[in-house]
């Protein structure tokens, strides 16, 4: 997308992150310039937080700053000293991907989820099997499936005045994808099969561990990716409406025999597989260079970029992939 690629030769942005992979989303040569020349740079550190590593950045006021997820207190720092932070507000990121919070945000969207509950954990009135969600959790943690009394008897003794969603357990595989909105319309990405609680890298039956392109061809069908696209971009509509820009994803849940797809989470921000994929994007542009038309496709990270910064998307298109897995070792994790 050499708009882009124009654009960041005057109008610099630095991207600031503990883990540099989460930036190492671009092609072109601006991608290795360091920080304070013009252009794409990265500033990273493992052994910082985000809020440090931006608030130790030397001079950043002739760069626009981006981060991983919308984070208050970097806000507040970049708003002390009148920096430009392109991420959308953390009050609506969180609004959006909180499991509780996220039913009232939805409206009549929440029709998509299935059927559930929000309450206090000990007000719970939801029959067993189910499954329990606190309203934050990371990559599955936060979710259970409570299934005996007993289960859920220890949990309200420990949190009884805790809020929680509750939700039917369904049966079936799991479905995402990175989409992209802009200030005219909803890109809609490539939809991946999600690697959820696979024992050999997690001992989370929730976990999510990793993404699969081409075996997501393989199990949904033309009309499954249909309604799978409805919903992704009637999320993405609603995102745009409350002023989202950017990266988003939609887990979506395709149940066994029904058939019938369930919105599961909503993500509202980069996610991680965003990178990966537009690796995968960058070698299919690369390989088929003269067979189609370049100009218009882009990859997840450009167009999450191109967003943020205000560029025009609507002749673009996201660039189709039809293989590709990524796996993590969540056992490995400390």
């Amino acid at each position: 997308m050499q708009e882009l690629y124009a654009y960041l030769e005057k109008h610099p942005v630095v991207y600031v992150t503990r883990d540099r992979e989460r930036a190492e989303g671009l092609s072109g040569d601006t991608r290795s310039l360091p920080a304070g020349r013009q252009g794409y740079s990265i500033i990273s550190d493992p052994n910082k937080s985000t809020r440090e590593l931006v608030a130790s950045l030397e001079n950043p006021e002739s760069a626009a700053v981006l981060i991983f997820k919308a984070n208050r207190q970097v806000e507040e720092t970049c708003r002390a000293k009148n920096w430009r932070l392109l991420n959308p507000p953390a009050t609506l990121a969180e609004q959006v991907e909180g499991k509780v919070s996220q039913i009232k945000w939805l409206g009549s969207l929440s029709s998509h989820l299935p059927s559930h509950w929000e309450g206090l954990l000990a007000d719970c009135p939801w029959p067993l099997p189910f499954v329990l969600q606190w309203n934050w959790g990371h990559s599955g943690e936060g979710t259970r499936l409570i299934e005996t009394n007993e289960q859920l008897g220890e949990l309200i003794k420990q949190f009884p005045y805790r809020k929680v969603r509750v939700s039917k357990f369904i049966d079936g595989d799991t479905f995402t994808n990175n989409n992209i909105v802009t200030k005219d319309r909803v890109l809609v990405g490539n939809i991946s099969y999600q690697i959820t609680g696979d024992p050999e890298l997690t001992d989370n039956p929730f976990a999510t561990v990793g993404n699969d392109w081409g075996k997501a061809l393989e199990l949904l069908s033309s009309a499954d990716r249909q309604k799978y696209n409805q919903i992704a971009t009637k999320i993405g509509e609603k995102l745009r409406d409350a002023g989202w820009k950017g990266a988003y994803g939609v887990d979506i849940m395709r149940e066994r025999g029904s058939g019938k797809m369930y919105l599961i989470e909503v993500n509202a921000r980069q996610s991680a597989s965003v990178v990966f994929e537009s690796n995968l994007q960058s070698t299919q542009r690369s390989n088929l260079q003269g067979r189609i038309d370049l100009e218009s496709g882009v990859t997840v990270f450009e167009a999450h970029l191109a967003a943020l910064v205000g560029l025009d998307l609507s002749d673009k298109k996201l660039i189709p992939i039809t293989n590709g897995r990524r796996t993590i070792n969540r056992k490995n994790i400390i």
